[in-house]
C-alpha cells in the first residue's frame, strides 16, 4: 500500500488486509418513521416506506414535543399520556420481524419505547398467558417481578419466567444519551428465535414456543411510546 503524508510525500506502507461482509437489507421496510419535521403533518406522524402505515400523535403538546434528534429531527415523550398509534397491524400476519429505533431516556424505570399486542396488556405478558405482545423496552420482569434498569427485547403472553417468552435483557443504568435498539424475532410461527443488539452489538439470543408467541390475539396496531393499558409510557426522546 502506498502511504502520502500532507505534503504530498509517499512511501510504501505494510500491506493491509482488508476484510468485506456485504449484507443484504432490505429494502422494502413495513414501516419507517423518521420523526423529522418534515415528516410530521399537524398531528399524523408520515410513514416514508410507502405503505401507508402513519401514526397520530395523541396528548402531544406541540410546543415542547420537537427536538434535535440522533439522526435529523426527533419528537420527546413526557412519560406521562405522549405517545403515537399507529395504523401497522402486519406484525401479527409476520413470521419474521426486526424493530430498531433510536433512544435517549430520562429514566431506566419500566417503559416501552415500541409494543404491539392486546390491548389489555402493558408488557413483559401475564401469569395465565392471556396478554400476547411484542416490545422492546426499558425494565423487564423477573419471574413475576418488574424491575428497573434493565433494557431488553421480548415477545410472549406470560411474566411469570416459564421460559416461554422469546427475551433478552441486560442491565441498563445509562440516561440522557443516545442508544440504537434493534430487536429481531425469527420463525415465529414454527420454532421462534430472538436477537438483541444494542449500539450495533449483540447481547445476546433466546428461543420461545409458538404456543407463546402466537399473535392471532393481537387487536391493537404498532404503538410508539407506551403498551396496550395507558402506563409505563416512555419518557425521555425517540428517533
Amino acid at each position: 500500500a502506498v502511504a502520502r503524508d500532507s505534503a504530498g510525500n509517499t512511501a510504501t506502507a505494510s500491506s493491509v488486509t482488508v476484510l468485506v461482509s456485504n449484507v443484504t437489507a432490505s429494502v422494502n421496510p413495513i414501516a419507517h418513521w423518521t420523526l423529522d419535521t418534515a415528516d410530521i403533518s399537524g398531528s399524523t406522524i408520515l410513514d416514508k416506506s410507502g405503505n401507508g402505515n402513519n401514526g397520530t400523535a395523541s396528548n402531544i403538546d406541540t410546543t415542547t414535543f420537537f427536538t434535535t434528534g440522533r439522526i435529523g429531527q426527533a419528537l420527546k415523550f413526557d412519560g406521562v399520556d405522549d405517545y403515537i398509534q399507529t395504523s401497522s397491524a402486519t406484525v401479527k400476519n409476520l413470521s419474521n420481524v426486526t424493530i430498531s429505533v433510536w433512544f435517549n431516556n430520562n429514566v431506566t424505570t419500566p417503559q416501552h419505547m415500541v409494543w404491539e399486542g392486546i390491548s389489555t396488556a402493558n408488557g413483559w405478558g401475564n401469569n395465565v398467558g392471556s396478554e400476547p405482545e411484542i416490545h422492546i423496552s426499558l425494565g423487564r420482569n423477573n419471574d413475576g417481578t418488574i424491575q428497573n434498569d434493565y433494557v431488553g427485547v421480548s415477545m410472549g403472553n406470560r411474566g411469570d419466567g416459564t421460559g416461554v417468552n422469546c427475551e433478552v435483557e441486560v442491565p441498563f443504568t445509562d440516561i440522557r444519551r443516545w442508544h440504537h435498539l434493534v430487536g429481531t424475532f425469527s420463525n415465529i410461527t414454527t420454532s421462534p428465535s430472538c436477537e438483541m443488539f444494542l449500539d450495533a452489538v449483540s447481547q445476546g439470543t433466546d428461543t420461545g414456543t409458538v404456543e407463546a408467541l402466537d399473535t392471532s390475539g393481537y387487536d391493537t396496531s404498532l404503538r410508539i411510546g407506551r403498551s396496550g393499558v395507558a402506563s409505563r409510557l416512555f419518557n425521555g426522546i425517540l428517533d
